[in-house]
């Protein structure tokens, strides 16, 4: 570890002149010291070395630099030992040896304690907060499903959490990261403000963490509660604890983005639902729906980013054995998400949207042909480069055998080997 801070201070202090003059020898020539340079052959001194910058020069083989760098190109060696050089000459302590740092040790149950005190915490806000329960209205989310999903509130204030937390002194708040130190006045405050509180549970039920969405026009829409060792989004899938049973009957689930999504869903008969935290699916999630059901049907936001989504997501499941496996794909019309588009068209709308999802294995294969012409010979070239691409990462298969098969055939309408 190097102290930056004292290597500059060193540099300040210390002579290069008499530094450099226990390796050659420095003769006085006005505001600069001279010698014959050391760093290549020559019979006329014209290496310079200016007190004042605490800088060499040679104006034979243009090296130049600090004491550091005189210390490392004449002894040959590194970076520390220059340091450990000047320290000792300097008499203080500016090399230092690595400090241990022992991890802290996370104590799990505790923090699981302390989210469920702030779950009760905000269930109890929210029907102390009017424009909370406006706001929920509006969206037309109804008592139940507001006591199934235990959603709560964070007022716009900013630190009501904390002072909660302050009733529990043998807890540490801060472990739970509901609760944000600032270091600079030691002021505590609270991590949701004025955000309607959905509360996201493991497999298990235990509330490990929270997502948060603003009923203002923050820019900020969605705040999901950060990384810790109990929690991450890459991990965790919204409503899959409420809803599994569902699954496991119904035999296929729905994978949304939003958390109202899935209560809009479920409160419209869908009550298979799940959530992404985002609009990032892993290979985590798609183990933990196989687990529960082996349909999977995806419909993300019918915008760019819900597109770009579905996309990702298709190349996630290229990493699955995708046999005995039916995965499909909804494509909702731009600009609406499956919440707008129950709200506007109704449930049996979303019903036969379910019952016309496009199968993996069809998405796949428009996706490898893209906007190409199979009658045209350049784009079959593209076509067979971008089969090639995609299929060498998708795991071996029948349908990968039979998506090469149907692959092959295109290309052999213009005599081009797959």
């Amino acid at each position: 570890m190097i102290n930056k801070k004292n290597i500059k201070e060193i540099l300040n202090s210390i002579n290069i002149i008499e530094i450099i003059n226990n390796y050659i020898t420095l003769k006085n020539k006005g505001s600069n010291y001279i010698a014959l340079c050391p760093f290549h052959n020559e019979k006329n001194p014209s290496f310079t070395v200016n007190q004042e910058k605490q800088f060499y020069y040679c104006f034979g083989c243009k090296t130049s630099g600090n004491v550091i760098n005189f210390l490392t190109n004449f002894l040959k060696i590194n970076f520390l030992e220059a340091i450990k050089i000047l320290s000792k000459n300097k008499q203080s302590i500016i090399y230092k040896k690595p400090r241990i740092i022992k991890k802290k040790k996370i104590n799990k149950i505790e923090i699981l304690n302390l989210i469920n005190i702030a779950k009760h915490f905000f269930m109890k806000q929210l029907f102390l907060s009017k424009n909370a329960l406006i706001y929920l209205k509006n969206r037309k989310i109804s008592y139940k499903i507001i006591k199934k999903f235990n959603i709560g509130y964070a007022k716009n204030k900013w630190n009501l959490l904390y002072k909660e937390f302050l009733k529990y002194k043998f807890l540490n708040f801060l472990d739970s990261t509901l609760i944000i130190k600032n270091n600079i006045n030691n002021y505590y405050y609270d991590r949701f403000r004025g955000r309607i509180i959905f509360p996201i549970k493991n497999i298990h039920g235990q509330t490990i963490g929270f997502g948060g969405r603003t009923i203002k026009n923050d820019k900020i829409k969605y705040l999901n509660s950060p990384k810790t060792e109990i929690f991450e989004k890459k991990n965790i899938l919204y409503g899959l604890y409420e809803v599994k049973k569902k699954i496991q009957k119904k035999n296929y689930v729905l994978v949304t983005e939003g958390y109202i999504d899935v209560l809009t869903l479920y409160q419209s008969g869908f009550k298979n639902t799940v959530a992404v935290l985002g609009s990032t699916c892993t290979l985590i999630h798609i183990k933990k729906l196989l687990q529960q059901t082996k349909n999977i049907i995806f419909c993300f936001d019918g915008d760019e980013a819900g597109k770009l989504a579905t996309i990702n997501t298709l190349k996630v499941c290229l990493k699955i054995k995708i046999d005995k496996k039916i995965i499909k794909f909804i494509f909702l019309p731009n600009g609406y998400d499956p919440d707008t588009f129950i709200k506007k068209f109704g449930s049996e709308k979303f019903k036969i949207l379910i019952k016309n999802s496009i199968p993996f294995s069809k998405f796949l294969i428009n996706i490898i042909i893209g906007n190409n012409n199979i009658n045209n010979f350049q784009d079959c070239i593209k076509i067979k480069l971008k089969a090639k691409e995609i299929l060498r990462k998708m795991q071996g298969s029948l349908l990968k055998i039979q998506i090469i098969k149907f692959i092959k055939n295109i290309l052999s309408l213009k005599n081009i080997n797959f």
